[in-house]
């Protein structure tokens, strides 16, 4: 009844802009998978955008692999092709959502991803330095060669009092980065400095992220936002 359902709309003359279509394709795709008819549940979905599309393929490949009973498709074995199906999914939507900021911290020293010593108190002085420390996943990475792929992150910070009000903002420098492979393990190290006349009282910091690699695969500009609070003692 699904693929008949899902035949008509496409054969309809207005179903590109029928917005159900895609709905019941992901069902029935579901379905295929459950039959065990790898094939189709892996067909591609032409009313999704194509990061959504190639997600949704790898996401049917990898539950096809998991529904499977042939002996080859049990124990590590499946589990590894499943788990790469996930990866791909996971890659694909990486480049059609925002960018995600984690684990911010202040920190006194930073030595590498996931490796940091935070300060004991979020509790600084006018002018003290501190490290802004932050994980950044879901970003865009240019493929410049076979072995040479190129990240650019835009960060720019903002402080504000109890009360709302901005008392600094800063363009911090750019992150350009390029690796031989597609990077897992993205941070960013920002040294920073209080201003000198910052009263006693509560703040927070509010990070703003940039991803200058973003392609058309994303609408609009790629953004993740991260907020910290903290004191500052005179």
């Amino acid at each position: 009844m699904l693929e008949e359902d899902v035949h008509h709309r496409r054969m309809a003359p207005l179903s590109a802009s029928d917005q159900e279509l895609p709905r019941l394709e992901q069902q029935l795709r579901l379905l295929y998978a459950a039959a065990d008819r790898p094939d189709d549940a892996a067909r591609a979905i032409d009313g999704l955008s194509e990061p959504e599309r190639e997600a949704y393929k790898h996401l049917m490949f990898g539950l096809s692999t998991w529904f499977a009973d042939h002996q080859s498709h049990r124990g590590p074995f499946r589990a590894a092709r499943v788990l790469r199906s996930l990866r791909e999914a996971s890659s694909e939507l990486s480049a059609a959502s925002k960018l995600d900021l984690r684990n911010l911290a202040f920190c006194e020293r930073v030595e590498s991803f996931g490796w940091f010593t935070e300060f004991t108190r979020n509790e600084f002085v006018p002018k003290q330095q501190i490290i802004l420390y932050v994980e950044v996943d879901n970003f865009a990475a240019q493929e410049k060669g076979p072995h040479s792929f190129e990240t650019e992150l835009q960060g720019h910070y903002q402080i504000f009092d109890s009360r709302g009000n901005i008392v600094a903002e800063r363009k911090l420098p750019l992150d350009r980065e390029v690796c031989r492979n597609f990077r897992r393990d993205y941070f960013l190290a920002y040294p920073i400095y209080l201003p000198d006349a910052i009263e006693s009282g509560r703040y927070r910091l509010e990070l703003t992220v940039e991803d200058l690699k973003a392609n058309g695969e994303y609408q609009g500009r790629k953004f993740g936002e991260g907020t910290i609070e903290f004191s500052v003692r005179s």
